[in-house]
């Protein structure tokens, strides 16, 4: 899993670096691609390119924005960890840095309505043996919770006689 995951970041960071192997690449992709997906894959090569462009013009600028990026994404994660610790469950620190983008990958799978089922299958997959299957689920539900709290109090504030 390491591997296939230092290889992808080598592939974006070439993509995002060198133009010369973005093109290539977005020609390989267009080759294998089928004749219905092909012009869009164009249009993303296009965009890519103009986001390149953009981005390479201010270096301290791109920097930032790199920067600030890995950091709120450091944030996502500990907050994950923490969610798990709130459940009165342990998981190592760095299990968690590694397991919570595959959990986080899974939910964007379109096989279910927003993820829901498969976000929460992965959890249970993937935690297996840090904690057991009703806390990943009820781990899987908090993005849920926050709406049906806010639709509960709704109801009951128009419930209420005036």
């Amino acid at each position: 899993m390491t591997l296939s995951v230092v290889i992808g970041l080598m592939i974006l960071g070439l993509r995002l670096g060198l133009r010369s192997f973005a093109d290539y690449f977005f020609d390989c992709c267009r080759r294998l691609a089928s004749l219905w997906f092909a012009p869009k894959l164009g249009r993303v090569h296009a965009s890519w390119q103009e986001i390149q462009r953009y981005s390479w013009r201010d270096r301290r600028q791109l920097l930032k924005i790199t920067l600030t990026s890995l950091f709120i994404w450091f944030l996502h994660l500990l907050q994950i960890w923490l969610f798990i610790v709130a459940f009165n469950t342990w998981t190592p620190f760095l299990a968690n840095f590694a397991l919570s983008p595959l959990v986080i990958l899974a939910g964007l799978l379109p096989l279910t309505f927003a993820g829901v089922g498969t976000r929460d299958a992965a959890l249970i997959w993937f935690y297996q043996p840090y904690f057991a299957a009703p806390t990943a689920a009820a781990l899987g539900g908090l993005p849920l919770l926050g709406p049906y709290l806010g639709t509960l109090r709704k109801a009951r504030w128009q419930s209420k006689p005036r």
